[in-house]
Formats: structure tokens, sequence, C-alpha cells
């Protein structure tokens, strides 16, 4: 009878010991090492540099890895733009975090051409390449809100040079005919770069054409139109024709094709 008491007593005891380390470890251990019914919720991290959210990140024990970088021309350069899981999100300890941040550098594009351009139509084109309008100056010139010059960081940019996505461009605009009136001046003789630079600095517009008849020094005003008369004046913003002595030094010579069949009869 002893015997089958102790053999009962024995089969009590092990099946409770197999029922406490069973509650033990889907209970206690489990839950502990897993962090079962925990959850941390996930920090906002947008605006914040990688610096930054490495402290964040430690003291929320969590993790994160960055994902991709693009240009934010807003945001402090390595700042975080993005994330998931989102900001609110409820996430395991150690949980890794997905991040997209601002590039460090601007990707380079073509300068547009904006030149003759109306202000409207160089401010949307500006806007689609990623560009952005900065200084806009008028001077005085027939076409009013023309674009006369396009210019970065204070000196003129051609159409095709490489610029930084995000950069501003400054425009100087046409602002029509002014009323000021100023004696008109006799360019003839004048060395061609001393005419130009007079017209410049009077807001007098021009075209250059090339007098190759002129029996003048290359490189002089041969004439003007209109002809110089003492005692008249010319508006800012109206157009000179300058003539200059000599060959046009941008002029394509077409060479005529050789014939090489032989000379035709």
């Amino acid at each position: 009878m002893s015997s089958k008491r102790d053999f009962f007593l024995h089969l009590i005891v092990v099946i409770a010991l197999f029922v406490v380390l069973i509650f033990g470890f889907f209970y206690v251990y489990l839950p502990w090492t897993t962090n079962h019914g925990q959850s941390i919720t996930v920090p906002n991290l947008t605006g914040k540099t990688l610096t930054e959210i490495d402290k964040i990140m430690d003291e929320q024990h969590l993790r994160y890895h960055v994902n991709d970088s693009v240009y934010a021309p807003d945001m402090r350069p390595l700042s975080v733009i993005s994330q998931y899981p989102k900001v609110g999100n409820k996430v395991k300890e150690n949980r890794k975090i997905y991040i997209t941040v601002s590039s460090l550098k601007p990707p380079l594009i073509k300068m547009p051409k904006l030149i003759d351009a109306s202000l409207l139509n160089a401010q949307m084109v500006l806007q689609s390449y990623g560009l952005r309008v900065g200084k806009i100056t008028k001077r005085p010139y027939y076409a009013q809100n023309a674009v006369l010059e396009q210019l970065y960081q204070g000196n003129k940019i051609q159409a095709g040079d490489q610029i930084g996505k995000g950069s501003y461009i400054d425009l100087v605009v046409g602002d029509g005919i002014s009323n000021v009136k100023i004696p008109l001046p006799n360019l003839v003789d004048f060395e061609m770069d001393d005419a130009l630079r007079f017209l410049e600095s009077n807001n007098i517009e021009f075209e250059v054409f090339y007098d190759e008849n002129s029996k003048k020094e290359v490189g002089i005003v041969s004439k003007q139109k209109p002809a110089y008369q003492e005692g008249d004046s010319i508006r800012q913003g109206q157009t000179m024709e300058i003539f200059i002595s000599g060959k046009n030094p941008n002029k394509v010579i077409l060479e005529e094709p050789v014939n090489e069949g032989g000379t035709n009869e």
C-alpha cells in the first residue's frame, strides 16, 4: 500500500514540477526575453540629424537603417525626411526603423535658357528644373518683362552650364521704354568695347552689325542708327544699331563643294 501511495505522490510531484516549468517558461521566461505584451512607441525622427537620432535610438532601445537619400533643399543635410514604421506605431524593443535622409550635396543639372523668355515663363521653367527664383531686377528695355540676363551668385550663367539643384537664379528683366531721355551719343570712331560699355551704362539697348566695306580700322564704330544729330535725344530702353568696321568674327564661311566627278562641259 505504501509503495502505491509513494508512487502516486512522486507522480503528483513530477506533474506539479512539469506544470510549474511550463508555466514559468511561457509566462515568465518567454515574456521576459521577448518583451511579450510590452511595446515601444515609434518616436518622431523627421528633421533630426543622424547624430541626434543616434541618441534617441539608444534611449528607446531601437535601431535604424538609412534606406535612401534624396535632395531636399529646405532641410538640413543628412536629416530625416521620412521613416518607417510611422510615428506613433507600436514596435518591439530592438526593432529597426528605416529612414530616408536628405543628401549631403544637391545633384547637378543643366541650366535652362531663359533669355528672351517672359518673366512668368522663366519662373515656371526654373520651378520645373528644381531651381528657385532669386532677385528680380528691372532695366529699361522695349520688351517689358522679357528676361535680359540670368545670373547665379552675381555672375552670368549660360544655358547648359552645370548647377546644383535648388540654386537661386537672379533675373534681369525689361521694364519697358523709360521716359528718361539722354542726349543722343555720337559713337562713330569709338572702339567697339568702349561704345558698348557706354550704351550699357546708360541703359540703351543695342544691336551690333559688321561693316566689311568700311575704310576705318577694324573694331571701330563706322556708323550708328539713329545717326547723330546735335540736340537729338534717345530714351533709356530704346535700341541703337552699331556698325563695326571689319568682318564678323562669328560668321560661318561655307566652302564650295568639290566636284569629285570632274568638270561638266
